[in-house]
């Protein structure tokens, strides 16, 4: 499962709580944070993260998702920013057997987004405004492949999230 979408719009919440309801289901679940490995790569500036950045951070999640599903994991939430076709597809072409993917897009308003980022104390750079509305203006709606969900979370708290998205998944 891929769950995209800006910043705040609670992508890794989401991820580790399927991961959670998966688990309780009795499945072999875990979740990644591509976000993580991208900060990994190049620091938490995200206004100096390069594309070449991204791709290495997309490289090692496939490393890693290669790795769980070899190990017997059922299902692996991948939260990130990644966007575009190229950069899912990136993470996927290595897998062998491929998983068949499950797209889950996260949308949150400017303002929404800036009201949680400053409200959490784990964030340093995606906390300032201004650093926000960079992120935002770089994401190219055209060109996200269709969703099997897309969820708009503003008014929505991460609970609400992780749960309209398990009903959608596990029924």
């Amino acid at each position: 499962m891929l769950i995209s979408g800006p910043v705040a719009s609670g992508k890794t919440t989401a991820a580790k709580g399927l991961a959670v309801i998966a688990r309780r289901y009795g499945h072999n679940a875990a979740s990644i944070d591509i976000d993580e490995l991208v900060e990994m790569v190049a620091g938490d500036d995200w206004s100096r993260v390069s594309h070449k950045d991204r791709v290495l951070a997309t490289q090692v999640a496939s490393a890693i998702v290669g790795k769980l599903f070899a190990s017997g994991m059922e299902l692996v939430t991948v939260a990130g920013s990644t966007l575009s076709n190229s950069e899912w597809d990136e993470l996927f072409q290595p897998l062998n057997p491929r998983p068949k993917p499950f797209y889950v897009l996260l949308r949150v308003s400017a303002e929404e987004a800036v009201r949680r980022a400053q409200g959490d104390p784990e964030r340093v750079h995606t906390k300032d405004p201004v650093v926000i509305a960079q992120l935002a203006s770089r994401i190219d709606w055209s060109i996200i492949r269709s969703q099997h969900v897309d969820l708009m979370t503003d008014g929505l708290d991460a609970d609400e999230v992780t749960r309209i998205l398990a009903r959608e998944i596990f029924g």
